[in-house]
């Protein structure tokens, strides 16, 4: 590519063409870059974590970043966790919480607290010795 063009333009002539256009980010000041702050995200920690077919298959239906996806919505469930508990702390008498408040609460029992066993249990009693 030839960026000699480019290159012969002012800063004027920079200004008016980012300004003309409505899909360009506005041209930030010195004021800005002054107050930016830069944040960096922590490092993910790499783990190994079971999920049922259904949360995979529709997070990977979605194609490549499935896994970013299913961290932000975790991410997600943990600042409103978070939200609540600091909600109780400052008002333990307690407004009741709204439907969405509430159905994020729900804690399900596993199989085994609902008294099944699971396939990893009949598959570890089927290697026991008698």
């Amino acid at each position: 590519m030839d960026w000699s063009a480019v290159d012969a333009l002012t800063d004027e002539q920079i200004e008016a063409a980012v300004a003309k256009d409505a899909d360009a980010a506005p041209i930030l000041g010195e004021s800005w870059f002054k107050d930016a702050e830069l944040v960096v995200p922590g490092r993910k920690r790499a783990i190994s974590i079971r999920f049922d077919p259904e949360v995979m298959d529709y997070f990977t239906a979605g194609g490549p970043g499935y896994q970013s996806r299913m961290n932000a919505v975790l991410l997600r469930y943990v600042r409103h966790q978070r939200a609540l508990e600091i909600a109780q702390r400052l008002n333990p008498a307690g407004v009741k919480p709204t439907a969405d408040q509430a159905a994020l609460q729900v804690n399900l029992p596993s199989p085994r607290q609902r008294g099944r066993a699971t396939k990893r249990d009949r598959e570890s009693a089927k290697r026991r010795p008698r």
